[in-house]
């Protein structure tokens, strides 16, 4: 729709980049090299957490995405109502029937789906996303599949993607041994002020468009509602090349971000601090924010996920 009115090849800001659309600031770029670190030398699991909409799943599919066909990736979504059946959710991952399977009998199986794939000369990495839903129980579980690397040399790469609270489960006490054998573990923050700048021009200039679209006043405003948080701005910034083009605005500017912000508001879909504490950003709306209380993508259902295999 409002393409050609700004000179764009694409949508700029897609919830969904494609590899060269990935913009990596410095905090995503050193995530980026803790991942593949983690993910190509195997040290030990690999932790990756953030408040929502800061990026973790992109970054993730990045890291994925260049390994060129020498892994398998089976991916777990470790949704709340699902927690309690987290070795049937690993063996829809790994195709294993699950009827009257433990974990014991997942592990010898497992054993030789590594033994398998060493031979073909692939890696496996398994994802455990959403991984702040599972409990001591389930982690220790993990822990224990994963004394399969020291006798199969490192054959499995286990990385957990999860928000905040992934951190403060696994200081539990009873996690010692687990937390032993986290070698990478970084933690993905919103993006400064200046580098909100970097991030919107950076996706304007990838889709062919003016790295000026954007004035400094409304890139100041994105940043101010969004709190960084990159979801946030790519949807306040989408909708303000839909307003933009609405009301024929060649150049964005502070106005239009508001409006946008005031209506998302007065609409009921708020955004909401990521922090949980409100945060006054203008007279023309509540609390300012730093991401979407509503509107997220509905949580899929743990499934098996070989992305190359």
């Amino acid at each position: 729709m409002y393409l050609d009115f700004y000179n764009l090849r694409d949508k700029p800001f897609s919830m969904y980049p494609g590899v060269d659309s990935v913009f990596l600031g410095d905090k995503h770029g050193v995530a980026t090299a803790m991942l593949e670190y983690g993910v190509l030398e195997n040290p030990g699991f690999t932790v990756l957490t953030g408040d929502i909409g800061t990026g973790k799943t992109t970054l993730l599919r990045y890291v994925l995405d260049r390994l060129e066909g020498n892994a398998v990736v089976a991916e777990v979504n470790c949704m709340p109502s699902d927690r309690s059946n987290l070795i049937s959710q690993l063996c829809a991952a790994f195709g294993v029937d699950s009827k009257n399977v433990g974990l014991s009998e997942f592990v010898t199986h497992l054993r030789s789906y590594l033994e398998e794939q060493k031979k073909r000369g692939k890696m496996l990495v398994l994802l455990l996303d959403d991984a702040q839903n599972l409990d001591v129980g389930d982690l220790e579980n993990i822990r224990l599949m994963a004394n399969l690397n020291d006798e199969l040399e490192s054959a499995l790469t286990i990385v957990l993607v999860g928000q905040p609270e992934l951190r403060r489960l696994l200081k539990h006490p009873r996690l010692v041994q687990f937390r032993q054998r986290i070698s990478v573990h970084y933690h993905l923050t919103p993006l400064t002020q200046e580098e909100v700048l970097h991030y919107v021009r950076f996706r304007l200039e990838q889709c062919g468009g003016s790295q000026q679209l954007f004035s400094d006043e409304a890139l100041n405003a994105v940043h101010e509602y969004s709190g960084g948080i990159p979801r946030v701005i790519n949807t306040i910034c989408e909708l303000a090349l839909v307003y933009g083009y609405a009301r024929q605005i060649e150049r964005l500017d502070e106005e239009t971000i508001k409006s946008v912000v005031k209506d998302r508001n007065s609409g009921g879909i708020t955004l909401q601090s990521s922090a949980g504490n409100p945060r006054i950003g203008s007279t023309l709306m509540q609390p300012a924010v730093n991401r979407f209380a509503a509107g997220q993508a509905a949580a899929q259902n743990s499934a098996r996920r070989v992305f190359w295999d």
